[in-house]
């Protein structure tokens, strides 16, 4: 345990020490403009191993102070490093700096991530990253294409529904990849073709990449549950 720095004859849980850094780092009890600002926090993003220190220990310690808790605790599945999982302890980690300063973007890495189910492992290679580096090059390469069509955006494509119905069956972000990248296919094969009417392309390529004042969403808090991981970014990949 820590020892208590009012009484070095007693000590205190470990994790109770750790836990409270989430509310006394933004500010609690010292800097209350700050705390307000940041807390509640809307994702808790943790690790699988810990998820009973912070969805029993921690709520309950939060509730004992009247503090509101977390909107979510959202756990992922091991990132693995060969057949390794990425610890600190074993020295195997890649830190989101080290990683841009070796030359991938910040829309690569978020694409790495998400293409993996979070209940899932995720295998963390360079060939990984290369793949989503490639990915990402192909939407905004199609982006790039269907700049300066013009639409009213009144309606929605299909694809767009299926896109959220994905997202929102637990966060399936590999199918709501799966079903854009069939559609900028054939967004590919209509433009190449030159059969890609102005309203197709509006509807299928900004619907759901590009943020519209008139997307399907719940302005409120997320509409479909994924509303605000399309809506809030340019880019589907812009995830917070």
């Amino acid at each position: 345990g820590i020892e208590l720095p009012f009484d070095s004859d007693y000590v205190t849980y470990v994790w109770f020490d750790a836990l409270i850094n989430y509310i006394t780092a933004p500010g609690y009890n010292v800097n209350e403009e700050n705390f307000n600002k940041y807390w509640p926090a809307n994702y808790h993003l943790i690790g699988k191993d810990i998820l009973t220190t912070h969805s029993v220990y921690w709520p309950t310690m939060l509730m004992s102070a009247n503090i509101p808790l977390p909107q979510a605790i959202f756990a992922h599945g091991w990132w693995l490093i060969g057949k390794s999982k990425m610890s600190k302890s074993l020295g195997n980690i890649k830190t989101i700096p080290e990683l841009l300063d070796d030359g991938h973007s910040a829309e690569s890495l978020r694409y790495a991530l998400i293409s993996s189910h979070y209940r899932s492992k995720l295998a963390f290679s360079s060939n990984k990253l290369d793949d989503a580096r490639k990915a990402v090059h192909r939407i905004n390469d199609i982006y790039d294409r269907l700049q300066g069509i013009n639409s009213d955006g009144n309606s929605f494509p299909s694809e767009y529904d299926k896109f959220i119905e994905a997202l929102v069956d637990d966060l399936n972000t590999p199918k709501a990849l799966g079903i854009l990248f069939n559609y900028l296919k054939e967004l590919n094969r209509k433009i190449d073709n030159d059969k890609l009417t102005d309203e197709e392309s509006y509807k299928g390529i900004l619907y759901l990449l590009v943020t519209n004042e008139q997307s399907k969403t719940d302005k409120t808090g997320g509409g479909y549950g994924g509303g605000q991981f399309i809506n809030r970014n340019k880019y589907v990949l812009k995830t917070q």
